[in-house]
């Protein structure tokens, strides 16, 4: 049948398939984009036994393919209500805290180690705008050192009346003692869901960082970091 739309329906048809490519971006990380959607919904139902939103998503994308096929014209079988696009957004929201760290979270991890000085870390924190470095000894994590840390030991050393350290001579073995910077980071395997992975901070308020390896040992190579502000931008965008 011919629809006439409204601009009210072409803003809710337009927010609709913001939303839905989203959640099809989200669902598609660790499979790629040649398999059909419809495969990829099966198998993330399949694999997540607890999930109960396939006939729901298999629904909205019929749904999807609708109005993508209706593209141009204003022959349309169905328009997307204010709920479906509350929807998709409720199911995004259900995959994004389902997916395993190791799926959501990889990427390459930059570390430093034990010798490694104090302008070399400020230097990468300026470069490339991290805030936290895996200290790297051996093939395993010995520390985390982040920008926090080291703002904390130049104050606490001005406060004192220390002398003050040059950085280009200063290691940052340096600037942290073992036991404080036990807390500072858990190793999380990356099959861990997203869900309890954020949780441990705020299980662990002084936590500044969950790293990811392929069974939760502190042995190298790292698959992963999260950071506080990764879960505020996760938070952000579901």
């Amino acid at each position: 049948m011919r629809v006439r739309l409204t601009s009210e329906d072409r803003n809710r048809i337009q927010r609709f398939k913001e939303e839905f490519n989203q959640l099809e971006q989200q669902l598609r990380r660790g499979f790629g984009r040649k398999p059909p959607l419809v495969q990829i919904v099966k198998s993330y139902a399949q694999t997540h036994r607890g999930w109960k939103h396939e006939q729901e998503l298999l629904g909205l994308l019929n749904l999807r393919n609708d109005i993508s096929h209706a593209e141009g014209t204003d022959r349309l079988l169905a328009l997307p209500t204010e709920f479906a696009i509350r929807d998709v957004r409720r199911i995004r929201r259900s995959i994004a805290w389902l997916q395993a760290v190791g799926v959501r979270f990889r990427k390459k991890v930059e570390f430093v180690n034990p010798d490694t000085t104090v302008a070399t870390v400020l230097s990468l924190v300026s470069e490339r705008d991290y805030s936290q470095f895996p200290i790297e000894e051996q093939g395993h994590v010995k520390g985390l050192i982040t920008e926090n840390g080291i703002t904390r030991w130049f104050a606490k050393r001005y406060v004192s009346g220390a002398s003050w350290p040059d950085p280009d001579q200063t290691p940052i073995k340096a600037l942290y003692r073992n036991e404080e910077n036990r807390t500072a980071y858990v190793i999380v395997p990356r099959h861990q869901s997203v869900e309890s992975a954020v949780g441990e901070f705020y299980s662990h308020p002084d936590l500044e960082a969950i790293l990811i390896t392929e069974g939760g040992k502190n042995v190298l190579p790292l698959l992963g970091i999260i950071t506080r502000w990764d879960v505020l931008d996760l938070t952000r965008a579901i």
